[in-house]
């Protein structure tokens, strides 16, 4: 029997491999030393360069940076950044109709805390939020449903995981930047019910909206080889690290019931994701 050897791998593609993995792992370290020091502020009460809003800005480039470079390794290049703009893009117009009309979330505005802004209207990390929550909730929730990835409706629960997973996210970044840092104001509702002064119309645009970009961007992060891609570790990851920064603040300004629900959160998803990646 005559076997037909693979075609070798070329001594380009391999360097690109490694360059990749090198870049990814410079700025996931980065975000890793800036999320521990944020951390470490948060518990144990020092603010050093925390109250200018240099190190949050910082760990919100390099969280980006670091994700995009992350799903590169998994998908063209070109895919992830059409992704990367599709979120961002996206996320920025609700955003800013948002503002000017209260449509889809709810009247809020933004504060002096927000940073500067673009256009004299969007906070400029806005954006970067979006992308950042949108593919590492992406990334983990095909972690978790790996061992349903061959079933019939497995798009739909993905983009609905991915969704759910992005608002768990919000709940804990409207106590930490909105209530904790005073970066946006929400005014009244009708619906009497808040979470932290967020009204339940700010959820339910989020979560709208985030469907909405998520399939808009599903073409572009649909996997084309031939080869099955593994679990998203780095997803999970970013996810969990994120979730727990959020965690802290809320704890810090003695939030506990979003400090709660969030050390829930990250539980069951490490736990879940951790189910998934051995399937």
């Amino acid at each position: 029997m005559i076997q037909i050897a693979p075609p070798p791998v070329r001594a380009d593609n391999r360097a690109s491999v490694d360059r990749l993995r090198t870049v990814h792992c410079v700025f996931s370290a980065l975000s890793l030393a800036l999320w521990a020091w944020l951390v470490a502020g948060l518990s144990l009460g020092f603010r050093p360069l925390a109250e200018t809003g240099w190190l949050e800005g910082a760990l919100v480039v390099s969280a980006l940076l670091s994700t995009m470079v992350a799903w590169s390794r998994q998908l063209p290049a070109q895919n992830v950044l059409l992704a990367g703009m599709i979120m961002g893009g996206g996320g920025a117009l609700a955003q800013t109709i948002g503002t000017l009309t209260s449509i889809p979330f709810g009247p809020y505005i933004y504060t002096d805390a927000a940073g500067p802004r673009l256009l004299n209207t969007l906070p400029w990390w806005i954006p970067f939020m979006w992308v950042i929550l949108l593919l590492n909730s992406r990334g983990t929730a095909r972690t978790v449903l790996r061992p349903w990835r061959k079933t019939r409706y497995y798009g739909f629960r993905l983009l609905g995981l991915a969704a759910v997973l992005s608002l768990a996210l919000v709940a804990g970044l409207e106590s930490f930047a909105g209530r904790g840092k005073g970066c946006w104001v929400w005014g009244p509702t009708r619906l009497g019910w808040t979470w932290y002064g967020t009204p339940v119309t700010g959820f339910v645009g989020w979560g709208t909206t985030a469907l909405l970009i998520l399939a808009f961007a599903t073409p572009a992060l649909i996997n084309k080889r031939p080869k099955e891609l593994g679990p998203d570790y780095s997803s999970v990851a970013h996810w969990v690290l994120l979730d727990i920064l959020f965690v802290a603040g809320a704890a810090e300004h003695q939030y506990w019931l979003a400090a709660l629900f969030g050390s829930g959160t990250v539980l069951g998803v490490v736990c879940l994701a951790l189910h998934g990646a051995r399937r």
